[in-house]
Formats: structure tokens, sequence, C-alpha cells
């Protein structure tokens, strides 16, 4: 009976074994499906977004390689891709397909994400678009030039200390020439000669006048002894008339002691202001050299410094050059223990002449006027007071004579000359309305309180939309929040807004000196941008290069055939403006002004440059000083270094009014220039005008740059940027049917609301 009942019971044990087998698998083979429908789905959905992304705007792509999506209504874009994916998924197969999967698309989300006014996103497809169009041999030789410009700051810096060391120089000159002549007069007081013709003219009157003032005294007490003795009238009345006669005399004798005592201070009062006025320039000399050997000590580490081999070669021809003459001032500069003792002998002069004259002094007030017995003999009295002005040291010398420079006939003076030439090169053409003034207020670029409120941001999502914008370099801030801040500050770009105003050369220095620290400063700031990261430069100069192929300057041609009225595509560039180039340097909505600025930008480089060229002729050098002299004749000299400086910061304007002449006209002009044997010759490296607007372009600060860019492309197009989009956040749900028991094994979010299918929900970023 058990044996019969447990009969079956291997079969029903292999029957739930194959049963529990046979769920495994069909679970395991659906859970394989449904990783492969994820599979599909995530590729269905990345296919339809980059059939939406083939929709970009045609024009933006044409004329500025720009790919951006003009639709960016949100439902339509999500009825786009759905329809996509349900072409991909293929949703609704065949009656007779074997429909294996069952997709169903359960919800599409789509935001389409970093418009055209977000600097970052059209930085970098202007970058990629440059990549196949800017050789590499435009970005090197354009670097070669950009390192030749850098020098220009230290040739600028140079020639700026060298002009104050000279400027010194003439100072000592000019007080070598006035000390040497004042120590003629010091070295002309004579003791002997001094006793012969003052001191004892003046003994001689004293005697006279004592001599006269005894006789007075003895006919007084002979007029009293008459009238005690009653003597009659006639001869009383005699003797009254002596005395009266006596007195005239001695009044005339005063005046001609007083008058010889007079000359004889006048005279000491004359030496020691001759001693006093060298003192004076002996010591203005002493702090001259003193500070002349400072600057030319900072010029000669200065030069160590700064002066590498990687310099350019005009600039270590500069440096020779500027050492040599360092070497020849230093040669001629007084040894300072000449002007010691100098200055030692004068304080000793004014030792003596203030004792004798206070001495002297006292004699006349004691006994000029008495008949001291004590001083018998006057003469003696008054030479024991001035005895002292026998060690008067009459042999004072300098050991140098000043060698100022004959100027010869006056050249005409180039000032006023230089003057006009800067402000007719203001440009005084009419400004027209033109579309970026009439549209300012829709610009990307505008500002308004601080913001820029056309400007709109992506919208903040996830942390994978943070990923998502680290892997692709986007920026998340906003662009265009810093960029009103130049590279360059505002105090030194002050004299690019008044140029006109400030072009004199008639009585001021501030203006050469400010376009100094302007052009130090300007290409200080481009030796830093060279000294970026590679990739960073490389970038910069291919927005750059973008820019000078796709917009229009003032300069279209140049006289090497290079012609600008083509863009990057060889297509006749469409403008808004002759200046757009010039606008996205400036931003201003007057051409006139821009085109004036970067102008004015030239026009300070060139001075800086040209000052340098001229400063190195001799013959100009003599011809400013001829100028100089002549013009400060009124002032005894004093003026003359001043008046140099500035002829010959003219000269420097005159040739930098040339050169930009040329430039606009399309020609190259040299950066530098060589002074050899009476003559220029060319030397180094050509600019045109589009070499000088590259420099300008790549000091621009980055976020100004796109903020202009953006808007020469919204006017250009007529459409608002923002509208435009480069990326599109897709959020997907698909839904698959489940073909076995595989439902009770899935988590609940992994199934529709209903708990009949399996969901996959799909996050794509695709973007061009």
């Amino acid at each position: 009976m058990n044996r019969v009942g447990e009969r079956g019971a291997v079969t029903v044990f292999l029957s739930m074994i194959v049963l529990s087998v046979i769920i495994l698998a069909g679970v395991l083979v659906d859970a394989a499906r449904i990783r492969t429908a994820e599979t599909q789905v995530n590729r269905a959905v990345e296919s339809a977004a980059r059939s939406a992304l083939a929709g970009f705007d045609n024009l933006l792509k044409e004329q500025y390689g720009i790919f951006a999506l003009h639709i960016n209504d949100a439902s339509r874009l999500e009825e786009i891709i759905a329809g996509y994916i349900e072409e991909n998924l293929v949703t609704e197969p065949g009656d007779n397909t074997l429909n294996l999967y069952d997709y169903r698309i359960e919800e599409v989300k789509v935001t389409p994400i970093y418009n055209l006014t977000e600097n970052e996103v059209t930085r970098n497809q202007v970058v990629e678009y440059m990549k196949y169009r800017a050789p590499k041999q435009m970005v090197d030789g354009f670097l070669n030039k950009v390192r030749a410009v850098s020098d220009t700051g230290k040739v600028t810096a140079v020639t700026e200390l060298k002009m104050d060391i000279d400027k010194l120089y003439l100072d000592i000159e000019k007080y070598r020439e006035n000390l040497h002549g004042k120590l003629k007069d010091v070295n002309s007081f004579n003791y002997k000669q001094f006793r012969q013709e003052y001191t004892e003219p003046y003994a001689q009157k004293v005697r006279e006048y004592r001599e006269c003032l005894k006789e007075i005294k003895a006919l007084e007490k002979r007029i009293q002894m008459l009238l005690k003795e009653n003597w009659n009238s006639t001869a009383l009345k005699d003797e009254k008339e002596k005395l009266r006669n006596l007195h005239e005399k001695l009044t005339r004798l005063k005046g001609r002691k007083d008058t010889a005592f007079e000359s004889m201070c006048h005279r000491l009062e004359g030496f020691r202001t001759y001693n006093s006025e060298a003192k004076t320039l002996a010591i203005q000399l002493g702090r001259s050299m003193e500070e002349i050997r400072d600057k030319v000590a900072c010029l000669r580490d200065y030069l160590e410094g700064e002066v590498k081999v990687s310099s350019s070669q005009y600039l270590k021809e500069y440096k020779d050059e500027v050492e040599k003459s360092l070497d020849s001032i230093e040669k001629d500069i007084p040894e300072q223990k000449d002007i010691d003792n100098a200055t030692a002998n004068l304080e000793f002069n004014l030792t003596l002449l203030d004792t004798a004259y206070n001495k002297v002094s006292d004699f006349d007030k004691r006994f000029g006027d008495s008949i001291n017995s004590e001083l018998a003999d006057v003469t003696s009295s008054i030479s024991d007071r001035l005895g002292g002005l026998e060690s008067y040291r009459n042999d004072t010398y300098i050991g140098f004579k000043a060698k100022m420079r004959n100027g010869g006939s006056r050249p005409h003076d180039p000032r006023k000359d230089a003057a006009k030439g800067l402000r007719d090169q203001m440009y005084k053409g009419e400004d027209k309305d033109n579309p970026l003034k009439i549209n300012l207020k829709s610009l990307p670029s505008y500002k308004e309180n601080g913001n820029y409120p056309n400007k709109l941001g992506s919208p903040d999502f996830t942390c994978e939309d943070g990923a998502f914008r680290n892997e692709h370099g986007i920026s998340r801030e906003i662009s265009g929040a810093d960029s009103a801040v130049r590279s360059i500050g505002e105090a030194d770009q002050g004299i690019l807004h008044n140029l006109q105003e400030r072009a004199s050369f008639e009585d001021n220095t501030s203006f050469s000196k400010d376009a100094f620290r302007y052009v130090k400063n300007l290409c200080s700031e481009m030796t830093g941008k060279i000294q970026d990261s590679s990739t960073a430069l490389r970038n910069e100069l291919y927005v750059n290069e973008y820019i000078m192929g796709t917009f229009s300057n003032f300069v279209p041609s140049l006289d090497d055939k290079t012609d600008m009225k083509f863009d990057l595509r060889g297509n006749i560039k469409e403008r808004v403006v002759d200046g757009e180039v010039e606008y996205i340097l400036w931003g201003g909505t007057s051409e006139k002004k821009n085109l004036n600025m970067v102008r004015g930008q030239i026009l300070l480089i060139r001075f800086a440059v040209d000052t340098a060229n001229v400063y190195r002729q001799p013959e100009k050098v003599e011809a400013a000083f001829a100028i100089a002299a002549a013009s400060s004749a009124w002032s005894f000299g004093l003026s003359t270094p001043f008046v140099q400086n500035l002829i010959l910061c003219s000269w420097g304007m005159i040739d930098a009014v040339n050169d930009l002449n040329a430039l606009m006209k399309g020609e190259q002009v040299p950066l530098f220039r060589k002074y050899t044997a009476h003559a220029e010759t060319d030397k180094g490296i050509k600019f045109s005008y589009h070499d000088y607007l590259r420099v300008f372009l790549l000091i621009q600060p980055p976020e100004q740059k796109m903020n202009r860019i953006e808007d020469l492309i919204q006017v250009r197009t007529g459409e608002e940027l923002y509208r435009f989009n480069t990326c599109l956040r897709i959020e997907a749900a698909v839904s698959v049917k489940y073909l076995f028991l595989t439902q009770p094994f899935m988590p609940g979010h992994m199934k529709t609301p209903d708990g009949t299918r399996h969901r996959f929900k799909v996050l794509v970023y695709q973007g061009y």
C-alpha cells in the first residue's frame, strides 16, 4: 500500500522543477528583452533629437557658421520629437509583423536650452567653425607680430626713462654753466684791492669827519671862553660864523663817510650774494647728479631685466644705443667730491663775509661818529675788523666747464604742426542713424542698471545638467555680467576720449606721459595675453579671425591685395554699419566715435614708437635744443630741457600722423624704423590697419567682444538671438509590454501607473 502511494512523486517533483526553470528562463529572457528595449529607446530618443536639430537655421549656418535651432516652442518640439521617436521605435508595426516590444510613448518633454545670447555657447561654435578656416601659419604669423608689439611697451618705457635722464642731464649742464659763471664772480674778490678801493676810502672819510668834529669841539670851547671874557660882538660873530661853516662841512663829510661805508658794505653783500647763489647752484647740481645717477641705475636695471634673448632685434639694438649713451652721461657727470669741495669753500667764504660785515657795521655804529682817543689809527682799527677776509678763498673751481650745445640757426618749431595734425586725424564725417542705434535697447549687449536684460540664460535643472555643461565647456554664468570692465583702466583710456582737446605741445607734458602710460599698459596687457595657456590664446585668436573675416571695417582693402570685402566663405560681406569691427572694439552707436577711438589707439602707439625713433636721431635732437634754447630765452634758458622734450614729442606725433594716414589708405607701415647715417630705413615687421585691429581685439575683454558679435548678428538677421537655441533637453517616458511573469519582480517606479507595462525614463541632451 505504501509503495503504491508513492507512485508519481518523482514526476510531480520534476514537474515542479521544470516549471520553476521555465519561469526563471522566461523572466531572464524578458529581462534581456527589456534591457535591449532600453538601449533601443535611448538610441531612438537620441536619434530623434539629432533629427530635430537637423532643422537648424540655414542663414546662421551659411553666413556665420553657427548652428542653432530657430524653433523654441516646447509643444511644437515635443510633437516633432515624439513623431521621430515613434518612427524610430516602430510603435505601429504592420499586421504581419511580430510586435515583440509593443512600444508606447508615455510622455515627451522637450526644453530648448543654451541660446545664442549666452556667450560661451556662441564662442564654442565660433571656435569650432574657425578650426577649419584659420590656417596655423596665419595664427603663428600674427603671434610674431603680437610679440613685436609687446616690445613696443618696453621701447616706450625705455624712451620715457631716457627722456627723463636727458632732461636731467640738460638741467645739470644748465646748472654747470650758471655755476661756472657765478664762480667767476666769487673768485673775483681780492683783499688788497678791496682795502684799496673800499676800506681805505672809508677810513679816510672817517678821519676827515673826526678832524672836522675836533675843530668844531675846539671852536665851541673857544666861543664859550669868549662869552665869559666879554669879547666884543664882532669877534664873537666871526667865531660863530666859522662854527656854522664847520657844521655844514661836517654834514657834508658825514654824507661822504656814510656813502663810503655803504659802498664797502654793498661790496661785501655783493660777494656774499655771489657765494650764496653759487652754493645754491652747487647744491642743486649735487641733487640733480644724485637723481640722474639713480635714474641711470634704474634704466640699466630695466634694460637688464626686460631685454631678453627672445626680444626683437630692434629692442636689442636700442638697448645697446641707450647703454652707450648712459656710459657717456655717467662719464660726463662731475665728481661729487668737486661739488663738496666747492660747497665747503663757498660756506667758508660766507662765514668770513658775514663776520666782516657784522664787525664793520659795529665799528661804524660805535666809532664812526666819535673822536674816541682809543681809535687814533682808524685804518688799523678797520683793518683789524676786516682782516679775516685775507683768508677768503678765491680759487674755487669745480673742475669742469659746461658743454652746452650750440643751437646755431633756429629751425622751424614743429609743435603747432603736430597739434594741428593730430586734430585733423579725427574723423569729421557726419553720424547717421544706424540699425545699432535704432535697436539699441534690444541688443544683447544693452546694459541697464548693471544688468543685461536681453541676455537669457538656460534654466537651472538638475545635477545632470551641470555634468553636461562641464563636459561641453559651457559656463553656467550668464555671459556679460562683467563685460563693462575693460582690460585697460578708464583713467588710461581717458586720453582717447579727449585726444583733440589735449592735442597741445606748447606748454604741457602730461599728454606725452599719459600717452606713454597708455601704450605701456596696452602692451603689458598683450604680453599677459600671449603668456596664457596655448589653448585659451588659440581660441581668442580664432574668435578674432572670425570677427575680421565676418564683419566689415573702415579699410576693406590693403595694398598687398588683401581684400576684406569678402567673408570666410568668399561671399561679399553684408554690413549694418561701415565699421563693424570698430563697433566690436568700442561699442558706440556713433560710427564717428568708434573710428576716432581706434584711430586714437593707433596714433598713440605710433606716437610712442616714432618718438623713440626721433630720439635716436642726433640731428633732430640738436635741432630741438636750438628751438628750445631760443624759445626759453626769456627764462634765461631754465625751461630749455622742458621745451626740448615737447619738440621731440611733436616730431614724433608728426611722424605718427603720417603713419596713420598711410595705414588708413591700406598701406603697411614698419612697426619699428632704424636710423642710420642721416637716413631712416625700414626695420622688422610691417603692420597694416588690419593688424592693429587684431591687436586691439586681442586685448578686448572676451565677454564684451562676444556681446557685440551677438549684437551685429542679431541686427543683420533681424532676429532676436535669444530665440535661437543650440541644445535640446529631452525627458521621455516609453513603455513596453511584459511577455512573461516578469511584472511581479519589477519595482513599482519601473512600471506604468496601472502596473501592466514596463516604463523607461530617458534624459537626453543633444546639441550642436
